[in-house]
């Protein structure tokens, strides 16, 4: 744990600085005032009037990054906790970036559990499990979906487990239990393990649901028809319609690459994709990833084939249109709503996935948040991530009819996965009760792509 400033709870270091200059408000819209998340500002070049010397010294020294958000309360009073867990999670740990999404996501989980708990009457560092249990239920109760409780909890959990190392709190909130994953002989699915039986460790206040666990992968004509309402393929005449997201989408789909790991590839790395020998397959190493931990994904010929078009025609038309010096890989089109001939956002490329997959008529009856409570809706059957999971039940599928000896190892290095556990608690029960509805026309549908043949 890095070595952080000892502030006192009034007066502290970011309370001095001016109002209105250096921090700006950013209230989420839930209707709880207990609490604000501020954004740190670049500090003005010299100190306020009446600052002493010593005092501007140690707010330079220890002031956060531009962009960073804390959270203070109805005093204008930081909340020093929620500060000190941040600053350790996100600026003093390099695979996290200081400001960002991560860091952001981080902070709105504990504004809400902190609102949450204004407005129950409980103290922050006297909670018990029944008191998370509680705010757990209440959160799906209000129509939240399971995933997002899951991540919240995840984080306000691992909150109060740096909290009792860091000496700030003795609340022990937490219940882990320890779940038996069985050897499957027949697919050989742990071959890699010891015989016997292997055990993943959890929080038991996670929740959990027998349908939702099961991750959603695409069947083979979802693909077909999303693909056909995200545009043409590269070069198609006759069809006016851009194809980068249909690139963009067969790209994650064949590689499993998150959507900003998409959308961060550069000109320079496609030009320099070099097919393999033997198989055709061309390695990318990529380095803008989740937690920042490089990986090597292996690009199809096919894949390959329409990024290179995409280069000749869609990008060179948009970046001559528009004088971009962009090296982004994926960008606007010249005659785009904003920012043309720039570089096309992780946000655009999931809108129009959402789009393209709502126009194909996949859709589900989701729960959600309404004025009145809980509203059933119909929603879109997919999002963007979808493809990832896809390409993971699909590809361990395939390695497990190759007679791969370590299928989950294999995977995990695939996906970017930094444990072992979180690419099996993830897919385990998805390749396990959709083997026989999707093993062959999914796997040879993703086999086609991955030896080339059309997409």
């Amino acid at each position: 744990m890095m070595n952080l400033p000892t502030w006192s709870r009034r007066g502290s270091l970011c309370s001095r600085r001016p109002k209105g200059k250096n921090v700006a408000a950013e209230r989420p819209n839930n209707g709880m005032s207990s609490y604000e998340i501020r954004i740190s500002r670049l500090l003005p070049r010299a100190p306020a009037i009446g600052m002493t010397d010593a005092e501007w010294t140690a707010i330079r020294e220890h002031a956060l990054p531009e962009g960073f958000r804390y959270v203070v309360d109805d005093a204008e009073e930081v909340v020093e906790p929620i500060l000190l867990y941040l600053f350790d999670k996100c600026v003093g740990n390099a695979k996290i970036q200081s400001v960002g999404n991560t860091q952001l996501t981080y902070c709105k989980d504990l504004y809400e559990w902190f609102s949450y708990m204004a407005v129950a009457g409980l103290r922050w560092d006297t909670v018990s499990t029944e008191d998370v249990e509680t705010y757990r239920d209440r959160l799906l109760g209000f129509g939240r979906s399971i995933a997002t409780v899951r991540k919240r909890l995840i984080v306000i959990l691992d909150f109060y487990k740096w909290a009792e190392k860091a000496g700030l709190s003795i609340c022990q909130v937490d219940e882990r239990e320890v779940r038996k994953i069985p050897r499957e002989n027949s697919r050989d699915m742990l071959a890699h393990t010891n015989p016997g039986e292997r055990h993943a460790e959890s929080s038991r206040l996670l929740p959990k649901d027998q349908q939702t666990d099961n991750v959603d992968a695409l069947s083979v004509d979802d693909i077909r028809v999303v693909s056909e309402h995200l545009g043409p393929s590269p070069g198609s005449l006759g069809d006016p319609r851009p194809s980068r997201d249909r690139i963009i989408m067969h790209l994650a789909l064949a590689t499993g690459m998150r959507v900003h790991e998409c959308v961060a590839l550069t000109l320079r790395q496609a030009q320099g994709l070099i097919p393999n020998a033997t198989y055709g397959n061309s390695p990318l190493r990529i380095t803008v990833t989740k937690g920042l931990n490089p990986r090597t994904v292996m690009i199809p010929p096919q894949v390959r084939a329409d990024i290179l078009t995409y280069i000749d025609t869609e990008r060179a038309m948009a970046i001559r249109g528009t004088g971009s010096k962009t090296t982004a890989l994926f960008v606007n089109a010249a005659n785009g709503n904003r920012n043309r001939g720039g570089p096309v956002t992780a946000h655009t490329v999931e809108r129009n996935f959402h789009k393209a997959v709502l126009a194909a008529g996949l859709t589900r009856i989701g729960v959600v948040a309404g004025p009145n409570g809980a509203e059933y809706l119909e929603v879109a059957k997919y999002s963007f991530h979808d493809l990832r999971h896809t390409f993971a039940v699909a590809y361990y599928q395939e390695l497990v009819r190759q007679g791969r000896s370590e299928p989950w190892v294999t995977l995990k290095n695939l996906l970017g996965h930094k444990h072992l556990s979180t690419t099996i608690n993830t897919y385990l029960r998805s390749v396990s009760s959709r083997e026989a509805e999707m093993t062959d026309a999914i796997t040879n549908f993703m086999r086609a792509i991955w030896n080339g043949q059309t997409t």
